[in-house]
This record gives C-alpha cells, structure tokens and sequence, in this order.
C-alpha cells in the first residue's frame, strides 16, 4: 500500500511539474486478494481513490473474485439486443437467405465474444454457457432448426467452431508473442513460469500457452529473428 501511495504522489508531483491535471473523480483501484474482509486505501493529500468490486479495463470486466462473472453477464446482456436482430431477420417475411444470416452472426456475435476469448474463455463452465446458449440460438434462428437438433449438427452446417475450439486457437496464437517478444515485461513473466516447478491450481493464459507450445515441440528459448516485412506493392 506505501508503494502504491508513493506512486501516486509521483505522478501527481509529475501533473504539477509539466501542467496536467489529474481527475481524481475518475480514478478507481480494483483490490484482488484471496483474504476474506481485507481492505486496502491508496489516498494522497486530500485525495482518496475509491475502491470498486469491479473495474473494466481494455473492454474486459474484472472482478474482486477475478472469476470473469461480471464480464460473461455484461457480454450477455449485449449479446441478447443483438439476438434480436437475428430473430427478426430470420422470419420467412424479410426473405433473408442463410448465408446472409450467418454472415450478420459472424459480424454482430461472434466478433464480439472473440475479443479477449483467450483470457476469459478459461472460465468456469457454467458461465461460459451462458454465452453459448446465445449463439446456439442465433444459429438455430439462421439454420431454421428446431429446438431438439443436436449442437454439433448446428456448429458443422454452419461451420462455425465451438467456443471451446476458438479458445484453444486463440490461446495457440499468443506463442509468438512470447518468442518474438524478448524486450518486454512479458519476457520475465513467461521465465518466471518455465522455471516455476510446482503446477499452478488455477493456470493463466500464459502458463496455457507454454503448455501448448509444450506438446507442439516448438522451442522457447532460442532467439528466433523476426522476419523483415515487405508491402505488398514490392
């Protein structure tokens, strides 16, 4: 807590010194911590920041519990208005082909809930459900499949992969950026965790992806130049 409070006088010294202004008002610190009723303040002067359940950062919602539940039931709510739209396209009185509805699904559903997958797709089953019964819906809507047909029949005549699937792919992705990236801060992190010997209980996406680069045999600790890129006008 000193350390955070120290940080704070700093940059507030720093918006003094080259004149900015910092809006306190905005400012909202998130405390993740595994003890029950544990409390912690960042204050400066006559500032107090104020301490939030939930925060959003880049788009994602997160949580005292760092559980993904807030995320998952906000990407519910908008994934629902957005459902509508499907439902009402999909009535034989538009003349709204398959294709067509399956392309709006892509751009309206699945564009969404891809964003960040690879973080929050981790999460437990049960909210992660949540999101597929949605999809499930809209694929029904465009497909005009009833309520009993099997999921993996919806998922192979729409080819569209299951969440379970763009997980994996997405979290299969972030290899390179943990070989091509050598000057970073992630650097660090990823040898902390090849050096760690004792299995993490809960995994994070980094500790995923060593995995995957495991089983594929792809080397993480050779120094791979990257590549030189080219317009495609030369």
């Amino acid at each position: 807590v000193l350390l955070l409070n120290n940080l704070f006088d700093n940059i507030q010294n720093w918006c003094v010194e080259y004149g900015a202004i910092l809006s306190t008002n905005k400012c909202k610190f998130l405390h993740i911590c595994r003890k029950n009723n544990c409390h912690c303040s960042i204050e400066s002067g006559n500032f107090n920041i104020t301490e939030v359940d939930s925060l959003r950062v880049l788009g994602l919602y997160l949580n005292k519990k760092y559980n993904w539940k807030k995320h998952i039931d906000f990407l519910k709510s908008s994934l629902s208005k957005r459902l509508n739209i499907i439902k009402y396209l999909s009535n034989t009185k538009n003349n709204c082909s398959t294709e067509t509805l399956l392309s709006i699904i892509r751009a309206l559903i699945l564009s969404k809930i891809n964003y960040g997958l690879q973080i929050y797709g981790h999460a437990p089953k049960s909210y992660i459900k949540k999101i597929e019964s949605i999809v499930n819906s809209a694929l029904r809507f465009a497909l005009g499949a009833f309520r009993t047909t099997p999921i993996k029949n919806l998922l192979f005549e729409s080819n569209i992969l299951s969440l379970n699937a763009q997980t994996d792919i997405l979290t299969t992705k972030l290899y390179r950026s943990i070989i091509y990236d050598n000057y970073t801060p992630l650097k660090k992190i990823v040898n902390k965790l090849k050096a760690a010997k004792k299995i993490p209980r809960i995994p994070s996406v980094l500790y995923r992806t060593l995995q995957i680069c495991h089983i594929l045999d792809i080397p993480l600790d050779a120094d791979i130049p990257r590549t030189k890129y080219f317009p495609q006008w030369e």
